[in-house]
């Protein structure tokens, strides 16, 4: 990381919103699939790529924004810490 230029360091900070740190090969890879999935979204919905954490601030925008509950919901399951707790891509 120290080798990389600031504006690598930039578009690296971009894309690890989008993945997991210390996954194991036993990860279950498409609940991974679902919590890039739903970064993704928040991305969409707030019609720009943040670099800051997903939290309640994030919720509350959304829903000012007139996200609906149901969607906001979905969005919460998808980025549970615990893969388990992500729904699976039919739900």
């Amino acid at each position: 990381m120290k080798q990389l230029s600031e504006a690598q360091l930039e578009e690296n900070l971009k894309v690890s919103r989008y993945k997991i740190d210390n996954l194991s090969p036993d990860s279950k890879w498409d609940k991974v699939d679902i919590y890039s999935l739903g970064v993704l979204f928040v991305d969409i919905l707030m019609n720009k790529i943040t670099t800051h954490e997903i939290n309640k601030n994030t919720f509350d925008m959304l829903a000012s924004e007139g996200v609906s509950d149901s969607m906001l919901d979905l969005i919460d399951s998808m980025l549970s810490q615990i893969p388990e707790g992500r729904p699976s891509i039919s739900e």
